[in-house]
């Protein structure tokens, strides 16, 4: 008897969806998200998978009339550069799963033929701009989401003389500035093990790391879901 591990399950019923799912609408968009549950993160977003799903779209659409430039930006879209660590986190998984039903909508509508497009709100090229604007934002910002760049910073309390550990992180705005504008207290340096006296150490402290990344990862996750899920 035949067996399949899930990810070669998943690629057999990708390079077949189409016929799969010949005149299912959505459908297809749909099965391609839900197929993502049966994959490990790291072997989706691995380095050779991305590789593929870049030459697959780009097989795809052979027609387009700047080979080199189209090619951009679908790696851009598709190649998210996060570390091991980032896709094994278990708090990432469906954020993860979202991020790559965004990236199939954004290269879906990327290569839509101009008298398919159905939104009535894209009527000109500055509202097909408009629209790859907001989508790229929400990709940047639910990248933020699973993979914020977080700096730990201490500082000793004037009257106490002790001290203190914070995390910070970027967000960036609707207008494109990315600022440091996000605080998070840990605690007290000695609360890790550590005294005044180490503050180089404990900024790569494994320990004060997750503890940094899990407090700056829920504001952004709160930041996020303000502005794309209220």
């Amino acid at each position: 008897m035949l067996f399949l591990s899930l990810h070669n399950i998943y690629n057999v019923i990708m390079e077949n969806l189409d016929l799969i799912l010949s005149g299912a609408g959505m459908g297809a968009m749909v099965v391609k998200s839900l197929l993502f549950l049966l994959l490990d993160p790291k072997d989706l977003f691995a380095d050779d998978y991305v590789k593929k799903q870049i030459e697959k779209y780009m097989n795809q659409h052979q027609d387009v009339k700047n080979v080199e430039e189209v090619g951009k930006f679908v790696t851009l879209v598709l190649n998210d550069k996060f570390t091991e660590e980032t896709l094994n986190r278990k708090e990432n998984r469906l954020h993860l799963f979202e991020l790559n039903s965004l990236k199939d909508e954004m290269l879906n509508f990327y290569f839509t033929e101009l008298n398919q497009i159905e939104d009535p709100q894209v009527t000109k090229v500055c509202d097909i701009q408009t629209s790859f604007d907001r989508m790229y934002l929400r990709l940047v910002r639910l990248r933020m989401v699973i993979q914020p760049e977080i700096q730990i910073s201490h500082f000793v309390h004037p009257s106490s003389d002790i001290s203190y550990l914070a995390a910070k992180s970027f967000w960036i705005y609707d207008d494109g500035n990315i600022k440091r504008d996000i605080t998070r207290s840990l605690g007290a340096l000695e609360d890790f093990g550590y005294d005044k006296y180490e503050p180089k150490i404990v900024k790569v402290d494994p320990k004060v790391l997750e503890e940094g990344l899990k407090r700056i990862q829920e504001v952004v996750t709160a930041r996020y879901k303000e502005v794309y899920l209220e």
